[in-house]
């Protein structure tokens, strides 16, 4: 008896500790091998999309993909400033600031320091 109560109560603990991180991961728990890709639009603002599917209407590809925790590593390096495009525009023409990247329209992943 004591056995099976033990039995009960490791079990989980062992499938625990070899499962994949979240991301890796479907809403089920399956493992996610889709491939990803990094996309942004018109406010740059960026999202992750599966790379079999057809892009929504008013967003493009970073021409970055991979595994989901790639893709958000990589969004996650390039979306630094997570205001909307037109308010960092409104904001700077308020107190004459400049972006090189706005001035030149380039989106933050195509904007190299």
């Amino acid at each position: 008896m004591m056995k099976r109560i033990l039995m009960c109560l490791l079990l989980p603990l062992a499938m625990m500790s070899t499962s994949l991180p979240a991301s890796a991961q479907t809403w089920d728990g399956r493992e996610d091998t889709t491939i990803y890709l990094a996309v942004y639009n018109h406010e740059w603002q960026y999202s992750i999309w599966p790379a079999d599917r057809e892009l929504p209407l008013g967003w493009k590809s970073t021409g970055f993909q991979g595994m989901k925790v790639d893709v958000l590593a990589f969004i996650e390096r390039v979306w630094t400033d997570m205001r909307p495009l037109s308010l960092r525009r409104k904001m700077l023409e308020a107190l004459g600031g400049s972006d090189r990247c706005v001035a030149a329209d380039l989106p933050p992943h195509q904007c190299q320091p």
